[in-house]
């Protein structure tokens, strides 16, 4: 195992408090109220889309805050003010680089920023509960094929579900996102939604096989939330009350210095320690996602403001999170439930 592999998924005992677990359910908590709300009154939270996409912003924001340290906490580097100078400076360098590629190649670069997504929003969920991966007596040939499926599974709603169910209102933020970006065909989308079909029906079918109702549940949630609830509220919801608040949960358990109150089942310690080591870097963040919606001359340009900021955030943020997600994954099967 690598050095990477034994710091993060190896821990010394199994900790009673199952921060990621419990975050799966309340995400399914939050997703089933929108999702109850936007049957029952849909016209609220298409009113009310940019407040609730604001506050998953603000909510979801410290998911990714930590990502400065999480090459220290891996033993990838060594602790000090010129390793983290490099780690903070390239962190901000590749954010701004997305931002004006956005503006100077947008179509383009647009396309490769919704396909990173939906891979880091899949494999994010995927980590969220790694011993609800394909067990030891899969073949890996096969495991890797149910790996993707899932994978896809649960990235491709966030993307493909508004562009097929709300085009008109996706198009139109696309187009302030990358200006010059054209329309979706309906070609294009026919053959995302059977992707998408596709993929979830690989994995409802492996759930089944494996006794997994919790998969199920999930699967279902997220097609009925960006299938059911307008876009910016869908996303809203998602980004604060569901990948955020898993990865969150992620990386309190990943933090080095949590692992003894964890193993005492203590919660105040580690969310205090979690918090405040991602303060600032929220607040930066904040701020600058801020401006560029100050700075928006529309209506539709505020949202699209957001979404810029959150691509750019996305890429340096997709790269950290990699080293994590790569050294789980290519553990052999069933080591994952083993070292959660």
């Amino acid at each position: 195992m690598t050095q990477v592999q034994h710091a993060v998924t190896v821990r010394p005992d199994p900790s009673p408090v199952r921060w990621e677990r419990a975050a799966v359910r309340c995400s399914l908590v939050l997703a089933g109220l929108a999702v109850a709300l936007g049957l029952a009154d849909p016209v609220v939270l298409e009113r009310g889309g940019p407040v609730v996409l604001a506050i998953g912003i603000v909510i979801g924001m410290p998911h990714g805050a930590v990502d400065h340290l999480v090459p220290f906490w891996t033993g990838r580097l060594r602790s000090g003010a010129r390793a983290m100078t490099v780690v903070l400076g390239g962190y901000l360098a590749l954010a701004a680089t997305v931002l004006v590629t956005l503006r100077l190649v947008g179509p383009a670069a647009l396309l490769v920023l919704l396909a990173l997504s939906v891979l880091h929003f899949g494999v994010g969920d995927v980590m969220a509960d790694r011993g609800r991966l394909a067990g030891p007596t899969t073949r890996p040939r096969m495991r890797r094929l149910l790996l993707g499926c899932a994978v896809l599974a649960r990235g491709l709603p966030a993307v493909v579900l508004p562009l097929a169910v709300w085009p008109a209102r996706t198009d139109r933020m696309l187009r302030a996102v990358a200006p010059g970006a054209h329309p979706a065909t309906p070609t294009i989308r026919l053959a995302l939604i059977a992707l998408l079909v596709g993929c979830v029906a690989v994995s409802l079918v492996e759930a089944g096989r494996r006794h997994d109702p919790l998969t199920v549940v999930e699967l279902i949630a997220l097609l009925a939330l960006f299938g059911c609830v307008p876009p910016l509220a869908a996303f809203g919801v998602y980004f604060g009350g569901w990948h955020g608040l898993r990865h969150s949960a992620r990386m309190i358990e990943s933090q080095p210095e949590n692992q003894a109150d964890l193993r005492r089942g203590r919660r105040a310690a580690p969310v205090g320690r979690f918090l405040r080591a991602a303060a600032v870097p929220t607040g930066l963040a904040l701020t600058g996602t801020a401006a560029l919606v100050v700075l928006a001359r529309s209506g539709s340009g505020l949202a699209a403001s957001a979404f810029s900021a959150l691509f750019a955030l996305t890429v340096p943020h997709l790269i950290i999170v990699g080293a994590l997600d790569l050294g789980v994954l290519s553990e052999r099967p069933g080591d994952a439930g083993r070292n959660r």
